[in-house]
């Protein structure tokens, strides 16, 4: 006979929380995979002690077995999400990267789920930076207290339209990764078009010598020149994400 949850079991609501808490951690962009496995499952029992007392009134009768595996799939779920919009910045820096002639992979970080390019790494965690010091993770914990009231512990849940969700997530995946890297991309194109002028004017002009340092050049300028919309960009679209999320765990 499946084990049922009582409405007032306060301790097994902490637990399920502590599952669906410890999932979300697991690949939430902080505290990341660079952080010890010991710090993020005492993240999430803090967390989890917290924020889940107060939802254990709305549980309903459910397997335990079941419910366990709901919150496991609720918190990657939401991880995931937000995981993207940095995993967005990590693509457009790769992209600049090969523009650059940077394409040989020379960073690697145990945060990063592979090898990337300096420029890759370099997008990587200013992203990662600009969520962390814009309120990011006051936002996260925000999310994980509303969805612990839209879908309470042991409670029933509808997944949302798989398609849907990863049709809408690809797309600002995207959108992100090429409003992030479009001002490097133009100014390093600017700058190979100018190198096509002047090996038309100088035919004798080493362009093998003088080309990369001029478009590492024209990369770094136009970095500089760009890295102040990183934060209204980090900000804005974290936020899309966060209110997507909500509108999911609601459907």
């Amino acid at each position: 006979m499946a084990e049922v949850i009582s409405h007032g079991d306060i301790g097994l609501a902490t637990l399920l929380a502590f599952l669906r808490f410890s999932a979300f951690f697991l690949i939430s962009p902080i505290p990341g995979n660079g952080a010890p496995p010991t710090a993020r499952v005492a993240l999430a029992a803090g967390v989890a002690w917290s924020l889940a007392p107060g939802s254990a009134t709305s549980m309903v009768g459910v397997s335990l077995v079941g419910a366990a595996i709901v919150e496991i799939v609720i918190g990657l779920a939401m991880g995931f999400l937000l995981t993207m919009v940095i995993n967005a910045f990590l693509m457009g820096g790769e992209a600049v990267g090969h523009q650059m002639g940077l394409s040989s992979p020379s960073f690697i970080d145990p945060r990063l789920p592979g090898q990337y390019t300096v420029m890759g790494g370099a997008f990587f965690f200013l992203a990662l930076a600009i969520f962390a010091l814009s309120g990011g993770p006051g936002r996260m914990l925000v999310l994980l207290y509303r969805s612990l009231e839209f879908v309470p512990p042991g409670g029933p849940f509808s997944p949302p339209d798989v398609v849907e969700m990863a049709s809408v997530s690809g797309s600002v995946m995207f959108l992100t990764a090429v409003q992030a890297a479009a001002p490097m991309i133009a100014s390093v194109f600017a700058a190979q078009m100018l190198l096509a002028v002047l090996a038309r004017a100088v035919p004798t002009m080493n362009l093998f010598i003088e080309g990369p340092g001029l478009t590492v050049g024209a990369g770094v300028i136009g970095l500089i020149a760009s890295v102040h919309t990183f934060a209204p960009l980090v900000d804005a679209v974290f936020i899309a994400r966060m209110e997507e999320v909500a509108r999911w765990l609601l459907m």
